[in-house]
């Protein structure tokens, strides 16, 4: 069993007593206590009378961590060892200032952020914390940072602490990262969508010979020039556009996002180093509406290591589609407008 303790005669200091067969292991001793937690006005009291446990080790009073920080208005997440986290128990403890600072919440209510900084010369880069209200699979969080004088800019990914690896759930508290430049005081807005969402293109010149008709589409990498440890996310936008001038209705379609890492003769290994299966894109879209979809490829492990990849999407040759007032289906050759294989070098 797992036992968490906080010294409170030198600070506070975590420790950990594992179980017997472990080769590192500590000897205390039971210590009866009372303590007595005053913050403003408020009086809290942990005893081992009522069933708290402390112990004495080398001149230190230890309790355990969770209890403690409770007892301070604090929230205490863990999250066991694994590869991914370099073989280290994960501990984030979150203050009453920080719970307190996560005022903005969606309009659904499903999630609730703040204490948000900016990072970067141009602000391009914000981190903060975000409290999970409801279930958000198969959703994703989008930022606006709000201006008098400027355009509301939108976030390109919003990466939420480990989420590759522990899917976030309802009461959650996460650390989060996401681009979003702005500049000058701004108000921020948080929205949660579907991952493959529905969106209107009123710019998109038409009469462009590069726009297939009826059905155009484009995957794109991020731009920026963070380098890569600084974002553990690189995202890849997809969009899907009816550039026709009656609704169609797209039939299921299914993809996935493919890491390889580039050998020195330039070619890409066979075995995928990152594989992320995005969600079936299907419904209706009218005109100039698309799909648009923001596709993770989540930096860690052997697809995250300084290097030059190859990112393709795996996509089918050919999408049906039905025009509103047909009765048959109709057949789409897949042509993205620049192509579905990228060389991305991690520095």
């Amino acid at each position: 069993m797992r036992k968490f303790w906080v010294g409170l005669l030198c600070g506070v200091v975590l420790s950990f007593s594992i179980a017997a067969a472990a080769p590192d292991t500590i000897q205390g001793i039971l210590y009866p206590s009372k303590i007595t937690i005053h913050d403003g006005n408020k009086v809290k009291e942990i005893s081992t009378s009522t069933g708290a446990t402390v112990i004495s080790f080398n001149n230190q009073a230890y309790i355990p961590l969770r209890l403690f920080a409770e007892a301070t208005g604090s929230v205490v997440t863990f999250k066991a060892a694994s590869g991914q986290s370099d073989k280290l128990n994960q501990i984030e403890v979150f203050g009453s200032s920080t719970l307190d600072g996560m005022n903005i919440t969606s309009s659904d209510g499903s999630v609730s952020l703040g204490n948000i900084v900016s990072k970067g010369d141009n602000k391009a880069l914000i981190e903060g914390t975000v409290k999970i209200n409801k279930d958000i699979r198969g959703k994703e969080i989008v930022i606006q940072a709000i201006s008098k004088d400027r355009p509301t800019q939108t976030s390109e990914y919003v990466y939420i602490n480990d989420e590759e690896i522990n899917p976030p759930r309802p009461g959650d508290i996460r650390s989060f990262k996401a681009l979003l430049a702005h500049d000058g005081d701004v108000t921020y807005r948080v929205l949660v969508q579907p991952i493959v969402h529905v969106t209107t293109n009123t710019q998109l010149d038409l009469n462009n010979p590069a726009v297939e008709k009826p059905i155009y589409s484009f995957i794109v990498p991020s731009g920026d020039e963070f380098q890569f440890a600084e974002r553990p996310v690189i995202p890849f936008n997809f969009s899907l556009m009816n550039t026709g001038t009656t609704t169609v209705d797209i039939s299921a379609v299914t993809m996935t996002l493919n890491v390889y890492k580039k050998d020195s003769s330039n070619a890409a290994n066979i075995k995928a180093l990152y594989t992320y299966r995005i969600p079936p894109m299907a419904g209706k879209l009218a005109p100039r509406e698309l799909f648009e979809i923001n596709i993770p490829w989540f930096l860690h492990n052997d697809s995250g290591k300084p290097g030059t990849y190859i990112v393709e999407l795996d996509m089918p040759k050919q999408i049906q589609f039905q025009e509103e007032g047909k009765t048959t289906k109709q057949t789409w050759n897949v042509k993205l407008q620049y192509g579905s294989r990228f060389e991305v070098t991690l520095h």
